[in-house]
């Protein structure tokens, strides 16, 4: 489970929840577009991305009960 982001992780030195959160924030960033400017610059329809939103949020549900994250502390260090 998670293979992909774990390997990805891997090579680029970051834990799998972080690559999930690229491709998480990649969707949230054209749909904020389409809200702003009512458009889409991508060949990908709107339900598409909409849809990858909601399975990326899912997957991180999946890690959340998974070792992944109880293990490793993924947030910002306080200041």
């Amino acid at each position: 489970m998670h293979t992909n982001f774990r390997r990805i992780g891997e090579e680029l030195g970051l834990s799998p929840v972080k690559i999930l959160a690229v491709y998480l924030l990649k969707h949230i960033k054209s749909l904020m577009t389409f809200f702003k400017l009512g458009q889409t610059f991508s060949n990908e329809s709107l339900e598409s991305r909409v849809s990858d939103i909601i399975n990326y949020l899912i997957l991180l549900l999946s890690f959340l009960h998974h070792e992944d994250v109880k293990n490793k502390d993924d947030r910002p260090q306080r200041r």
